[in-house]
């Protein structure tokens, strides 16, 4: 997938001739200034700043706090996270929101931040109940971390083997949603102390872009390569396939998703039945689908490429139009 590596370098990590920020679109420049905003605030009203807008379990019951679900997800809790945020937001933001467009960047964003939240909530209350530690319903929980893991699961939905040449590591993106809920599982062992947002956006983000997202004629992505194992190493993938199956019957029994997902949908299952016109129909919607992505990607690295030839100096040309220096003649010898 040469076209996807270069499409990556050129949209995540290429600048434009107005500058950094000229390139990065509306929405991810309005989210990573929210997370800038916001951080400039707990600076100069920490208190306050984590009392109204950080999710503390605590308030949110007992004071109908209920907003902080939403503005938690923008409350970083140092100035280094805030800063990784917004270079993260800006970065991804440059790839994803072209692509699926503001609307839907903005309903993934909100939808893997806010569930990350409430499943945080939840984890709180829970432990309090078997420890009563009383810190784990008034210490301010935040971070984007949330929506930033969901969107390590969409690049790895859309191009697994590319390199994210952006974060000048030989990193590819398929790996990027276990090293992030790794890199967590290791501040909660030595710091004693982590939040859970990684691990909760990986888990909410792969199931809505797997049962929820509309991708042209399709909704979901069922395909064997997003399959939940393979967010994980190959050696752990056999643990934790029975999970997306569960996942699914939980989802069906809550009514949120259809039992039958519909021709549209191409539910594994519904191929592995042996009804080979239906699977047709899948694989017909699924292609042309994904068609229409890779045109589309190729589509954006042909104008990066244009741009990036607009940039170049013209000192090629005007080198090219200099006379070029005639040979001497030789000297003729007198008699």
């Amino acid at each position: 997938m040469e076209w996807a590596r270069t499409n990556l370098r050129d949209r995540m990590g290429g600048q434009d001739e107005g500058g950094p920020l000229s390139s990065i679109p509306p929405l991810s420049r309005t989210l990573a200034g929210a997370v800038l905003g916001v951080a400039l605030l707990r600076l100069l009203a920490p208190a306050t700043a984590q009392h109204y807008l950080a999710l503390v379990p605590g308030y949110t019951v007992g004071h109908m706090y209920v907003w902080n679900l939403v503005t938690c997800s923008f409350y970083e809790l140092s100035l280094f996270a805030a800063g990784m945020s917004v270079v993260s937001i800006m970065l991804f933001g440059r790839y994803l929101e072209p692509l699926w467009g503001p609307e839907e960047f903005l309903r993934f964003t909100l939808v893997v931040n806010a569930l990350s939240a409430v499943a945080t909530f939840i984890a709180a209350v829970f432990l309090y109940s078997l420890f009563q530690t009383e810190a784990l319903l008034f210490s301010g929980f935040g971070g984007f971390a949330g929506a930033l893991a969901g969107y390590a699961v969409a690049m790895k939905q859309l191009h697994p083997d590319s390199e994210l040449l952006a974060l000048y590591l030989p990193l590819r993106a398929k790996h990027l949603p276990a090293l992030l809920v790794a890199l967590e599982c290791a501040t909660a062992l030595f710091f004693g102390y982590a939040q859970p947002f990684t691990f909760f956006g990986v888990l909410f983000s792969w199931t809505y872009l797997r049962f929820f997202q509309k991708r042209g004629a399709t909704v979901g992505d069922h395909s064997a390569e997003f399959a939940f194992a393979t967010l994980l190493p190959e050696q752990m993938q056999g643990l934790v396939t029975p999970l997306e199956s569960a996942v699914w019957k939980v989802l069906v029994l809550f009514r949120c998703c259809p039992k039958d997902p519909g021709p549209l949908a191409g539910h594994p299952s519904d191929l592995e039945e042996g009804n080979p016109v239906f699977g047709a129909q899948v694989a017909l919607a699924k292609a042309s689908t994904f068609d229409s992505e890779r045109r589309r990607a190729l589509a954006m690295q042909a104008i990066d490429e244009r741009m990036a030839q607009k940039e170049q100096p013209e000192a090629g040309s005007a080198q090219h139009d200099r006379p070029r220096p005639q040979p001497l003649a030789p000297a003729h010898e007198d008699s």
